[in-house]
């Protein structure tokens, strides 16, 4: 919890830091593409996934080099998945007899997220990116904080 407030509070040193650890994910997933293309039997999947492993490469690198642009486009396709996920919620709740209300609520909240991160591309790219990633981290850690404590009562009963 203590990282998603510092996160908060630090948006533009959370986005960079967010970048970064996304750049190395893709290098390695890059890597291991590239690494494992030879156990395709067939030439056509062996240079389809070194091609591939070469576009992660070069994507984790150039975030590295450029880890503010990275924050950008990072944001760029976060709104994009929250718009997608967002408008299936939608569509479920719409569709669906038995959901809650609460799912009405959820997919307008993220369509309204998705709205504003695209509203204030690129410009407000990185402190939405790392506001975004505190709340997440401040979250988490507060739910995992209540289920521990759902889990071992604070208060013992024996006599």
């Amino acid at each position: 919890m203590a990282l998603g407030a510092a996160a908060i509070v630090f948006p533009a040193a959370t986005s960079i830091g967010t970048a970064y650890v996304t750049a190395w994910v893709l290098m390695l997933g890059g890597l291991a593409h590239f690494l494992f293309a030879w156990r395709f039997e067939r030439y056509a999947m062996v240079l389809s996934s070194q091609l591939i492993g070469l576009a992660y490469l070069f994507t984790g690198f150039s975030m590295l080099q450029h880890p503010l642009w990275g924050a950008v486009g990072l944001a760029a396709v976060l709104s994009g998945v929250l718009f997608v996920q967002g408008t299936l919620t939608l569509i479920l709740y719409f569709f669906n007899e038995t959901t809650s209300g609460w799912m009405l609520v959820d997919g307008t909240v993220t369509l309204g997220l998705a709205s504003l991160i695209a509203a204030g591309w690129p410009f407000s790219s990185v402190e939405a990116l790392g506001t975004l990633v505190g709340l997440n981290l401040l979250m988490t850690g507060t739910a995992r904080l209540g289920m521990w404590t759902e889990e071992r009562p604070l208060i013992s009963h024996r006599a």
